[in-house]
């Protein structure tokens, strides 16, 4: 008499089997969105400095107005919205990172950085170009 249908033994095999190729997909995958991610934040990094350039040619320095025209002081921002309110127009694309901006003082010079919010990574970005990026998860150490 044949019997149609699967053994336990089978279905516990196929269950195993895509056990296993889970446990290696989903590590593989998740290292990828982190390190898109990042990439992503360097290109807003990129974006971001362009708008200092800018300024860099119409100004001759590193300096910023507000709508009234007046001169901004405050040479540092801590968070993405004080970022985006300092340089308007500019929108990231990445809000799993914190945007910060440092002027010198003498405006010749900025640092911009980006910091993940979700996992272990922290972008640089000078007036001189410099470009570092810094922790296990951004899947690279130069850009």
């Amino acid at each position: 008499m044949k019997k149609n249908g699967f053994t336990l033994i089978e279905m516990m095999i196929v269950v195993a089997i895509i056990a296993i190729l889970a446990s290696i997909a989903i590590p593989s995958y998740q290292r990828y969105i982190r390190q898109a991610a990042a990439k992503s934040a360097a290109g807003d990094l990129v974006s971001l400095s362009l708008f200092f350039e800018q300024k860099l040619q119409r100004r001759l320095s590193y300096e910023f107005t507000d709508a009234s025209g007046n001169v901004v002081d405050e040479l540092t921002t801590n968070t993405t919205e004080a970022t985006k309110a300092l340089v308007t127009g500019w929108q990231p694309s990445q809000s799993n990172f914190t945007y910060k901006t440092s002027i010198a003082d003498d405006r010749n010079s900025y640092t911009l950085t980006a910091v993940s919010t979700k996992f272990t990574c922290t972008l640089k970005l000078t007036s001189a170009n410099a470009r570092t990026a810094t922790g296990a998860d951004c899947g690279f150490t130069s850009w």
